[in-house]
């Protein structure tokens, strides 16, 4: 048909793509890394994708060991990682920390003290969470637990730590 500006196909393209928008705006969001607590995993100035934890993806959001979340605490919005879900068993030990028996992050040096031998269980609906970085990340270690319901979201792709002796 003659003087026809848009074909049925052209319609179909553009209702997906901004069904697909629609969709990832409510999904994703993107972040920018600001501050050293999770290096060398993430570095200042980075920007990444997460998923978004809100009434409709609330429950597609699984939050496992390892994930790296935001949080909003106090404020201000923490990147850091998940080192503890509800109901593990948390201890200080020396200048390490563990939850069971492994080796999840370490004091901050003006903690250090081989006497030192503390243990908690992370309580229900809450995260025990610490930064890459231990030696400049404020984190769990300094205000505890956070609550699930603080959350802003958790990184798309899972960063991959390995807990080094210092």
């Amino acid at each position: 048909m003659k003087g026809k500006i848009f074909t049925e196909k052209d319609i179909n393209l553009a209702i997906f793509i901004l069904a697909s928008l629609l969709v990832a705006n409510i999904f994703l969001g993107v972040c920018k890394v600001d501050g050293s607590s999770m290096s060398p995993t993430l570095e200042s100035g980075n920007y990444k994708f997460y998923f978004k934890d809100n009434k409709l993806s609330r429950p597609l959001i699984r939050y496992k060991l390892g994930d790296i979340v935001i949080a909003y605490e106090g404020n201000l919005f923490l990147i850091k990682r998940i080192a503890g879900l509800e109901g593990d068993v948390i201890t200080e030990k020396g200048k390490k920390i563990y939850n069971g028996d492994k080796l999840v992050g370490f004091l901050p040096p003006d903690y250090w003290n081989e006497n030192l031998e503390r243990q908690f269980t992370v309580p229900k609906d809450s995260l025990y969470i610490l930064g890459d970085n231990y030696s400049d990340s404020t984190d769990s270690r300094y205000f505890g637990c956070v609550q699930k319901s603080s959350l802003v979201g958790k990184l798309v792709k899972k960063l991959p730590l390995e807990v080094k002796e210092i």
